[in-house]
This record gives structure tokens, sequence and C-alpha cells, in this order.
């Protein structure tokens, strides 16, 4: 009898360890779901931090070039804070036109636009174009 007593003590050991591990598992397998998840919602949040930045950087431009205080060779980089930054270019195609090129950068993820700008020469006024 003693024996039999010791055995269903065993087998009770054995079967909570073996639900045990099966537990185990399955809250791993969700922590790690969540995490892989939490990455590709951060991968999403920086493009749009990358798209934003480029924005930036295209109305940064177009400032300069109503201002009259750009400079064709000039490629300054604005620094957004948070590893996120805009650098953009200049580049006239007219006396009347100029193209302003942006790319922002949010860690790994870049995006680049285009605008091409009218400028009324009697106003000052910049007018976009179009933006790609």
């Amino acid at each position: 009898m003693k024996r039999a007593v010791l055995f269903d003590g065993g087998v009770a050991i054995s079967a909570i360890l073996i639900v045990g591990f099966f537990v185990l598992e399955i809250v791993i397998l969700g922590l790690v779901t969540s995490y892989l998840s939490s990455e590709r919602g951060l991968g999403k949040l920086r493009a749009y931090q990358a798209y934003y930045a480029a924005e930036s950087g295209i109305h940064e431009g177009i400032l300069r070039v109503e201002r009259g205080t750009h400079s064709l060779t000039d490629a300054p980089v604005i620094d957004l804070g948070n590893n996120i930054t805009s650098e953009f270019s200049i580049q006239e195609i007219s006396a009347n036109q100029v193209v302003v090129t942006a790319t922002g950068r949010a860690l790994t993820k870049q995006k680049t636009l285009t605008a091409r700008i009218a400028l009324d020469t009697v106003s000052g006024v910049a007018r976009v174009i179009d933006m790609r």
C-alpha cells in the first residue's frame, strides 16, 4: 500500500511539472509575440517621423527661398531631436522656379520628398506647384 501512495505522488508531481512547462511556454510565446508586434509598430512610427521630417525640410527650404537666404551649395541638416533629422537642398530651375529636395531620417527609416516651387518675383511669395 505504501508503494502505491508513493507512485501516485510521483505521477502527480510529474503531471504538475508538465502542465507548468506548457503554461511557461505559452507565456513566453505571448511575450515574444508582443515584442515583435511592438517592433513593427515602432517601424511604422519611424516611417511617419521620417516623412514629417522630410516635409519640415521642404517647409524650411521654402522659407529660405522666400527670404532669399538660401545658398545653392549649402545642404543644411536640421536636428529635430530624438534621432530625427532633415536635410534639404535647393536648386534653381529658372528665375521664378526652384526645386527643394528634402530627406528625413528617423533611425533606420528614410523618406525623400521633392517639391517644385513657383516664386512670385513681385511679392516674393512662394507657391508649391507639386510635391512628391
